[in-house]
Formats: C-alpha cells, structure tokens, sequence
C-alpha cells in the first residue's frame, strides 16, 4: 500500500497547490488536494481494483475545476481513471470543493499501468485507452473411452482449446491500435500484441475471435496461438 500512496503523493506533488494524504492535522492554504485510499480489493486470479478519492478545495469554482483537471492528467500515466466527479462547499467557510475519485488496477501493493501495444503491418503502434486485461486459461478436453462392461471411467485427451486474452477500452475512434485490432477481426487475421504492466510483460499472436465497438468503448477476445 504504501508504494501505491506514494506513487500518488508524487504524481500530485508538481500540482500548484498545498497537498496532504487525507486528512490533514492542520488547516491547508488554498488552493489544496487531499487524497486517501478509498477502497482496495483483491482480485481472483487477475489484478486487484483500487480506488483513491481526491478533494479539492479552492476559493472560486473555476480555479478547483482547473486544479481538478490537472490532477486528472497527473494521474493518467499511472493508470488510474476518473471513475466520479461532484461539486460541494463547505458551509462554514464558504470554500469550494470537487470530490474526485480515481480507479485503477494494482498488483502487490503497487499500481498497474497497463499497455498494449500492437502490430499495424510492420510497425508496433500503441492501443490507447485499454483499462482492462485477463486471460482466460486453455482448456483440456478428455472423452471417457470405458467400455459397457466396465464401472471405472477411463479418460483419453481430447483436445485442448487455447488460452485468450481478453481487453477493454475506452471510445477511441480515431486510434490506430484500436484500428488494427478491428481490421485484423475483420480481415481473419492474426495479430501480434505486446501487453505490459508494472514490471510484467506479454507477447504473442493470436486471432481476434470477438470484437464489440461501439459508443461505449472497444472490447475484444483474442485466442492465442503463439
């Protein structure tokens, strides 16, 4: 947990504000963000969710929506996500306040940038906006081959369907990884991909057996076979 704190902490820090890990002892001068850690689950057989909650605090709207939006930029390269935003004041003082909260994925403690990058004829380009990654294991198949006269079942292979990869992205039209992955479900073809994250990294081929696009993102299987 406390890489993943950290990996905030540094990622805010540049930001032009007073900045403290939720909740502050004393009175912060304004602008200013607090940040916590507002929920970590552990995944079942991928990557655990996390979700940290930012507060903004500012004199005037304007000057927390521009803080806010810095802060969403500051966060991306670590692969957490605006998941939520809302805009509140404090009664009392008259400060304004944007509550925001990120998600993301995290293995081991630390945050999970993922990144796929694929192949567009001989060039590797990267796909943009992946937020989710799996693979879903190979399977074996066995035929029961006992005869009638026998009670114990007796088990041949017989045959094994290959391991996927399974992705999701955010709408991007006009990217050329996402492109290539709908270009190759298109055509049959097999694709190569690169997929990182932390300190982990895949690479294979594999042919695009499922494919949704539309106005809520890109989603797609690819069956590997190499």
């Amino acid at each position: 947990m406390t890489s993943l704190l950290t990996a905030v902490y540094r990622a805010l820090l540049p930001l032009p504000c007073a900045l403290s890990r939720a909740w502050p002892h004393q009175a912060q001068p304004l602008p200013a963000i607090s940040f916590s850690l507002a929920d970590y689950k552990v995944g079942e057989g991928g990557p655990d969710s996390v979700t940290i909650r930012l507060s903004v605090r500012a004199a005037l709207p304007e000057e927390a929506d521009a803080l806010a939006d810095q802060a969403v930029a500051a966060l991306v390269p670590l692969g957490l996500r605006l998941a939520s935003a809302r805009d509140e004041a404090e009664a009392d003082t008259g400060v304004f306040l944007k509550g925001l909260a990120f998600s993301g994925l995290a293995l081991e403690g630390g945050l999970l940038a993922l990144g796929l990058e694929v192949k567009s004829g001989t060039a590797w380009v990267q796909a943009a906006g992946l937020h989710q990654a799996g693979f879903d294991p190979a399977e074996r198949r066995f035929r029961d081959i006992r005869t009638l006269s026998e009670t114990a079942s007796r088990y041949i292979p017989d045959g094994e369907t290959p391991a996927a990869l399974r992705l999701r992205f955010r709408p991007g039209s006009g990217d050329p990884g996402q492109a290539a992955i709908r270009q190759a479900f298109d055509a049959g073809e097999a694709l190569s991909w690169r997929l990182s994250g932390g300190a982990c990294s895949s690479l294979g081929r594999g042919l695009v057996t499922e494919c949704s696009d539309n106005a809520l993102g890109l989603a797609c299987r690819v069956m590997i076979i190499e």
